[in-house]
């Protein structure tokens, strides 16, 4: 009975070992934890200091007056590929803890068809569990590289965000540009034709000559036929737009904007271009893309080395039948077990660091 307590106590240490060697600390992933991603999905998309009810935009509709702000807000909340990019980046953050965890115990029950007959009795069946451990470093190698990659799909997910930004913006400004290019051509156009009447009035008093209407008529005519050219170029350009929002391309849009942002940057170039390499996510993406890879070579050559399978056996065995009855009649064994892998293949290896 004591044998029997010691091997279940060795099993459900050998369970809780596997279970603590499992545990994947969490790493930093831009401004969050791998392993941790926002219950707000769109949260990162919104631009630094926006919220949604700031901007007074939500995933349904733009305000009657919407700005640039709420325009960007609409696209990172609606845009197809930014959600795209998002969720690539939420599910290479769930790989760390997968792969930096021990791989699952194993379990195996023995039946003995033909009971083994011993001294002390038959053995009926056996149970074992194992657990194999990698060599010293390879998980936190695995995790770490993991991280990097997330940090990837990270940097990648922004660049897209600031290339759909910038896509906004673009559609945005052109929107801007044509309504006041219609409103300045609407008001030419009506004093134009102010000066065409007051042209032919004064033709018929004989102040002026016929030639002079004409002329007036003419630019009456090139004014309405150019502000008719400008308001056909409404449908591209509203198509343009609602296509980076992600709406139907005859999606009707609020009225023209009133005004732009101010564009003004507060630093000079050396500032710029500090900035640039320290914020840039697509040098940031470079810089965990080379991590990421560095972490494998060391992982690939950390293959050269066993991995290790530890386990424990628990024999069933009966008393014995022989009509003697030895002092371990009926006594179950257990065995304690370790095997390594043999990584002999060496050209193989060779191969996976190269």
């Amino acid at each position: 009975m004591m044998v029997r307590v010691i091997s279940a106590g060795v099993v459900v240490g050998l369970m809780v070992a596997c279970g603590c060697g499992g545990k994947s600390e969490n790493r930093p992933m831009g401004n969050r934890m791998v392993g941790t991603p926002p219950t707000n999905a769109f949260s990162p998309a919104i631009p630094p200091g926006w919220k949604i009810g700031d901007v007074g935009v939500s995933s349904g509709a733009l305000p009657e007056k919407a700005s640039l702000a709420d325009y960007l807000a609409y696209a990172a909340l609606n845009n197809a590929s930014l959600r795209a990019a998002f969720h690539r980046a939420r599910a290479a953050a769930e790989r760390v803890p997968q792969v930096s965890a021990l791989p699952d115990p194993r379990f195996t029950y023995r039946y003995y068809i033909e009971e083994v007959e011993t001294r002390v009795g038959a053995q009926r069946q056996s149970f074992q569990i194992a657990q194999m451990f990698p060599w010293f470093g390879k998980l936190a190698l695995r995790g770490d590289a993991a991280a990097d990659a997330a940090r990837e799909e990270w940097e990648r997910f922004q660049v897209r965000k600031l290339q759909l930004f910038n896509e906004v913006k673009q559609a945005y400004y052109e929107y801007y540009y044509l309504g006041r290019a219609i409103a300045v051509t609407s008001e030419n156009l009506r004093l134009m034709e102010d000066i065409e009447t007051v042209a032919r009035a004064r033709y018929r008093t004989g102040a002026v000559a016929h030639a002079d209407v004409i002329r007036a008529q003419v630019e009456l005519g090139r004014i309405a036929d150019r502000l008719e050219g400008l308001k056909d170029l409404r449908t591209p350009i509203v198509a343009l737009l609602n296509a980076a929002l992600n709406r139907p391309p005859a999606a009707p849009l609020p009225d023209y904007p009133a005004d732009l942002p101010d564009p003004s940057v507060a630093a000079d170039d050396e500032q710029l271009l500090a900035r640039m390499n320290e914020r840039n996510p697509q040098l940031k993406q470079l810089d965990a893309e080379i991590a990421r890879r560095s972490r494998m070579v060391e992982l690939a050559k950390k293959e050269y080395f066993p991995d290790v399978t530890l386990g424990v056996t628990y024999i069933d065995t009966s008393n014995s039948t022989s009509g003697r009855h030895p002092p371990d009649d009926g006594k179950d064994p257990v065995i304690a077990m370790v095997s390594v892998n043999l990584p002999i293949w060496w050209d193989k290896l060779a191969a996976g660091v190269r």
